[in-house]
């Protein structure tokens, strides 16, 4: 590549500035010596970054070749080991995958120590054709059809810094060919003919058979990314609009939609949606297949009893209240949408004022001198005084039974209740029970006991209120 053709692509393609920063990931490969020696040649000031994976024999030979190329020619460079076995592990993934995560915390890290404006792999055309076709047998859609980009933002690694690829568009023989009459002695990775990586079965066995149908099968996959990455960008923007519509609160445990703006979104557009919600989520979701998100879509359109679904790596999808759908992880406590009290022991009900549940629920209690209407707020009640000499909270156990407002004294099993009711299961191992003695009261947010209704008898009335603290 000539160098100036090079500086120019760093300014317009990559919008790049040549007077700040860049972190260079630098394996010791052909593609990696090449671009640092192409950016170092332009004057950019970059700093090289070096992982050593220690997963093979070759690592640390590897590791001394980048610090003796950037000594050699003043090249700042940072060196470090990281564990990958023992992460892959910990965390349940491969160690292709475990070693792609570990690579761009490590490069990321570093671009903000350094204040970098971007920082810089070397993914060529042939990796870009290699990526195609492994989203292409892995189902994506147009997305992951545009393949990699030149430039681009990952929030799993920053949301300011941008991820820049500048040999995108240069094949790997003209890197090679680089490297060559540069005086460039690059390592080569063993592994990248290891079959037993998807990539490499792609690159070694596939393509050379796609090859003899079409000779021009790269050239092809190449501008059909290019394409493609057009038209997703014109996509991407409606379906920002549509998120953003649709979107009615986004906290650090979940995101809350409204459920018909979901389902008015045209079906490319929601599965988009999704695909970016799960993503949000856990940044580390790569390939969401079509099965996933069709299961999600049939459970938002389904009408029936069923309130909750577990979906890909832990992530579970909630219908709220009548019109609302919650996104969130298995693991994260929802205290802030439902009133939830801590399951050890019962907590007494102050009957002259409040009693607080949690950081974002309370109840508060009033004695009233005349009889109101009926609310018809949930979270709200009347009760028949003369029936109570204590209250006190307490939560779910097996076997609890409650006598709904209008069975006429019948009860029904609570889990049962709660099921027709449409309360998640999550929801109801913590949800405030109001008790007196050991029967049902109330349950706030739902209905008040048959027994403790107010009758033309009552003498004295209690109000009880569930009110959310922090909205």
């Amino acid at each position: 590549m000539d160098q100036n053709q090079f500086k120019k692509l760093l300014k317009l393609k990559c919008q790049l500035s040549l007077n700040q920063v860049v972190i260079a990931g630098i394996s010791g490969g052909p593609d990696s010596l090449c671009m640092l020696h192409l950016l170092h040649n332009t004057g950019l000031h970059v700093i090289a970054a070096h992982m050593n994976h220690q997963l093979r024999k070759e690592a640390d030979e590897e590791a001394n070749l980048v610090m003796e190329f950037c000594k050699q020619r003043g090249i700042s460079f940072i060196i470090e080991r990281a564990d990958v076995n023992a992460y892959s592990c910990q965390h349940r993934l491969s160690v292709e995958e475990s070693a792609r995560i570990l690579r761009y915390q490590f490069l990321f890290k570093h671009a903000e120590i350094n204040y970098a404006q971007a920082v810089m792999v070397a993914h060529n055309a042939d990796d870009q054709v290699e990526t195609v076709l492994m989203h292409l047998l892995r189902g994506a859609g147009l997305s992951g059809l545009r393949g990699m980009q030149m430039r681009s933002y990952n929030p799993q690694w920053s949301a300011s810094i941008p991820l820049v690829r500048p040999l995108l568009f240069t094949t790997r023989t003209e890197i090679l060919a680089y490297c060559e009459n540069n005086g460039l002695s690059p390592s080569f990775d063993k592994s990248n003919e290891d079959t037993k990586y998807f990539r490499n079965r792609i690159r070694n066995s596939l393509l050379p058979e796609l090859i003899t149908y079409n000779p021009q099968i790269k050239d092809r996959l190449l501008k059909m990314s290019d394409v493609l990455n057009s038209e997703d960008d014109f996509i991407s923007d409606s379906v920002n609009n549509a998120w953003d519509e649709a979107l009615l609160s986004k906290k650090a445990s979940y995101l809350m939609f409204s459920k018909g703006k979901l389902l008015s979104s045209h079906s490319a557009i929601l599965r988009r949606i999704l695909r970016k919600a799960f993503q949000t989520l856990d940044g580390n979701l790569r390939d969401i297949d079509y099965e996933v998100l069709k299961r999600a879509i049939n459970f938002l359109e389904d009408n029936g009893n069923s309130n909750h679904l577990s979906l890909i790596a832990d992530i579970e999808i909630l219908k709220y209240q009548k019109n609302k759908i919650i996104l969130c992880m298995h693991q994260d406590p929802l205290d802030e949408l439902w009133p939830q009290i801590s399951p050890v022991g019962n907590l007494e009900i102050d009957l002259s004022q409040k009693t607080i549940l949690n950081a974002w629920w309370e109840i508060q209690a009033e004695q009233l001198a005349h009889i109101p209407q009926v609310p018809a707020d949930p979270m709200s009640c009347i009760l028949d005084a003369d029936k109570i000499d204590h209250l006190s909270l307490d939560v779910f156990h097996p076997g609890d039974r409650f006598s709904p407002f209008g069975l006429a004294g019948d009860t029904k099993k609570l889990g049962d209740y709660w099921t027709n009711k449409g309360l998640p299961e999550r929801a109801r191992k913590r949800w405030p029970l109001v008790k007196c003695s050991d029967e049902i009261v109330w349950i706030p947010g739902f209905q008040i006991s048959e027994y403790f209704k107010i009758t033309a008898k009552t003498q004295r009335v209690l109000a009880l209120k569930l009110i959310r603290l922090k909205q």
